[in-house]
C-alpha cells in the first residue's frame, strides 16, 4: 500500500506533508526534535527525536513522498530524480 497515494493525499495535502517532512529532517539535523502535524492524519502529532535512527526514519519518508510527487508530475518533485543512469526495458 502507498501511504501517499491519492486515496490519502490530494496534490496540495502531499506537497505540504513532503515541505513538513523537509523541515522535520532539518531540525533533526541541528539537534532539536522535530514535530509536525500531518495533513491527512486527523491532526494527530508525529514526532521525531533528534537521533540516527530518527533522521534515516525521516529521510524514507521523505523519499517515498517524493517518489508519488514525481508520479504525479509534481513541482516540489522537480529535479529530484537522483543521479542513476535512466534504463529503459524494451519488449
Amino acid at each position: 500500500m502507498n501511504l501517499y497515494g491519492p486515496q490519502f493525499y490530494d496534490d496540495d495535502q502531499l506537497a505540504e506533508e513532503i515541505k513538513q517532512l523537509i523541515q522535520a529532517r532539518k531540525e533533526t539535523m541541528r539537534g532539536d526534535t522535530a514535530a509536525f502535524k500531518s495533513v491527512a492524519g486527523e491532526g494527530r502529532r508525529v514526532e521525531f527525536a533528534s537521533t540516527a535512527t530518527s533522521r534515516k526514519a525521516l529521510d524514507v519518508e521523505i523519499r517515498n513522498a517524493m517518489t508519488e510527487a514525481r508520479k504525479r508530475g509534481l513541482p516540489i518533485a522537480e529535479g529530484t530524480g537522483g543521479s542513476a543512469i535512466a534504463v529503459e526495458y524494451l519488449p
